[in-house]
C-alpha cells in the first residue's frame, strides 16, 4: 500500500550520512511510495542524485533549531504516514516539531555515528546542548534506529534508554548501477605507474586518521611498488599534503578531492583501506566488497566488524597500527577474493528500504 514519507535532512553535501537519506528516499519512492524530502539549504552534491519522482521542500529558516514551528506546520498539513530524520540535531528538532504536531506515533529517528565520541569532538556549548538534549528527546520518537548494532548500543548507553527500544538497520547501500561498474584499465594506468594501487575514501578530518594510511603506505613502499590515491576533502588536507611532502611520497599518494562518484576508482584499486577512529556503518567498505575490491580497516566502533563479520570478509586492524595496517598492506596483494554476495544481501537499497516501511 502506498505510503506518504517525509524525510528530513539539513542538506545534500558529500557525506556518508547525506548519501544514505538520498539513497533510502529514492528506494522508497522506487517501490511506489510518496515521498518528500525536507531540508534547510538545496545544496550539495547528492542532489543531483535524487529522483524526479520525490517531492523537494526547502525550509524558510537555515538554521535547524529555528525551524521547528515550520517543521510542525508541515506535519500537520501533510498527515504522513512515516516521518524519518536523520543526523543528531536534525533528530532533536524534528522530535519537537512532531510533539507539537501530534505526529510523534510516526516518527522515526537515524543516528549514523558514535554518540559519545561525536559529543566529545563537539567544540561550542550549543552543540553539546543539543546532544544532551536527546536524553529526553529521544524518548519521543516512535522508533529510534541505529544504522549497526554498534550505534544502537551507543545511543542506549549516551541516552540512557533502554536498549530494546532501538533497532538496527543497515543502510541501503548496494544499488543495481553500483553492480554494473567495470574495471577502468586507462584511469587505472593514468593514476599509478606502480604495480600496486591503494585507496581511502572519506573526509579528511582527524577522526578519520587518514595521516595512518599515509605513514602505513610509506611503509609498505619499501617492500612493494606501490601508490594511492585520497578522495575526499576537509581541514585535514593541507597538514596531511605536507606529511606525504615530508616523507617523499607526494608523487606516489595522489589527493584527487572530493568524488561524487567514487565508485571508478575504489573498482580499480587493489585495496580500500579505511583508517578511522570511529564510525557508524562506513558504507564504503560494503561499496568495497560489492565492488570486488578488497578490504582493510580499522577495527573502530562501530560497523567494520560488523560489516566484515569479524574478519571474514576482509582484514581488521587495531586502531592507531600503522605497522600492523602496512603489514595487512603488504599482504592483501597475496590474498584471493572471498565470495560474499549472500553476505551482502542486508545491504541492498531494497532490504533497506523494506525495513524502514516495516518500522511501526
Amino acid at each position: 500500500m502506498k505510503k506518504e514519507i517525509i524525510i528530513v535532512m539539513h542538506d545534500f553535501r558529500g557525506g556518508g550520512a547525506e548519501r544514505v537519506a538520498v539513497t533510502l528516499a529514492n528506494s522508497l519512492s522506487d517501490l511506489g511510495n510518496n515521498v518528500t524530502l525536507v531540508f534547510l539549504e538545496a545544496k550539495g552534491p547528492f542532489l543531483s542524485e535524487i529522483s524526479s519522482e520525490i517531492s523537494l521542500r526547502e525550509l524558510k529558516s537555515k538554521r535547524i533549531a529555528t525551524s521547528i514551528i515550520e517543521l510542525s506546520k508541515i506535519f500537520k498539513v501533510a498527515k504522513p504516514d512515516l516521518i524519518i530524520s536523520h543526523m543528531t540535531h536534525v533528530n532533536v528538532a524534528t522530535a519537537m516539531a512532531t510533539l507539537i504536531s501530534n505526529t510523534r506515533d510516526k516518527l522515526t529517528i537515524v543516528e549514523h555515528s558514535q554518540m559519545q565520541s561525536n559529543y566529545l569532538n563537539k567544540k561550542s556549548l550549543y552543540q553539546k546542548l543539543i546532544y544532551l538534549s536527546t536524553k529526553v528527546l529521544y524518548r519521543i520518537p516512535n522508533q529510534r534506529v541505529g544504522v549497526s548494532g554498534g550505534v544502537c548500543r551507543a545511543m542506549s548507553d549516551f541516552t540512557g534508554l533502554d536498549i530494546r527500544l532501538f533497532t538496527s538497520i543497515y543502510n541501503p547501500v548496494i544499488t543495481e548501477k553500483l553492480l554494473t561498474v567495470k574495471y577502468n584499465k586507462e584511469l587505472r594506468h593514468e593514476i599509478c605507474k606502480s604495480d600496486y594501487l591503494f585507496v581511502f575514501v572519506g573526509r579528511l578530518i582527524k577522526s578519520k586518521r587518514v595521516g595512518d594510511f599515509i605513514n602505513a603506505i610509506n611503509l609498505a613502499s619499501s617492500e612493494i611498488s606501490c601508490e594511492a590515491i585520497i578522495l575526499g576533502d576537509g581541514p585535514e588536507k593541507y597538514e596531511l599534503e605536507e606529511l606525504a611532502k615530508s616523507l617523499g611520497m607526494d608523487k606516489k599518494i595522489h589527493f584527487l578531492g572530493f568524488k561524487e562518484n567514487p565508485h571508478d576508482y575504489i573498482k580499480i584499486a587493489d585495496a580500500l583501506v579505511l583508517t578511522s577512529e570511529w564510525e557508524g556503518l562506513p558504507t564504503v567498505l560494503i561499496e568495497a566488497l560489492a565492488l570486488g575490491t578488497q578490504v582493510i580497516s580499522s577495527d573502530c566502533k562501530s560497523g567494520p566488524s560488523e560489516i566484515l563479520s569479524g574478519g571474514v570478509y576482509g582484514s581488521l586492524y587495531p586502531v592507531g597500527d600503522v605497522n600492523t595496517l602496512s603489514e595487512l598492506i603488504v599482504n592483501s596483494i597475496s590474498l584471493k577474493p572471498i565470495s560474499c554476495e549472500q553476505h551482502l544481501n542486508q545491504f541492498t537499497t531494497v532490504t533497506a528500504a523494506y525495513k524502514y516501511l516495516g518500522v511501526k
